[in-house]
């Protein structure tokens, strides 16, 4: 039987690609990583979407007020790579199913 597979860290084009879609998505318009997440109108429930929306796709909680925080969409992409590395690397620490450390 095969040990479970930790989870890994994105790459960060190929999560900015994820960010950046999904955001269109949630806006209904292409959005580039420099966007404000406000000047592209996002509000509260804009926010509660988006945030639901990467934790569907990266299984990874994303915090709303986060996006809130961040200067870009550019900038949510770096914070949710680094959180995922993070995961990724807690992950690594813990001991597999059955083994004892």
């Amino acid at each position: 039987m095969s040990e479970p597979t930790p989870p890994s860290a994105p790459d960060a084009d190929a999560l900015l690609a994820l960010v950046l879609t999904t955001a269109g998505e949630v806006f209904g318009h292409q959005v580039v990583a420099t966007d404000d997440f406000f000047a592209l109108g996002g509000d509260s429930v804009a926010a509660v979407e988006l945030a639901t929306s990467l934790e569907e796709r990266l299984d990874l909680d994303v915090d709303s007020r986060l996006i809130f925080s961040t200067d870009s969409i550019g900038d949510l992409a770096r914070h949710l790579l680094r959180a995922a590395g993070e995961t990724a690397a807690a992950a690594d620490r813990s001991p597999a199913v059955g083994e004892d450390r």
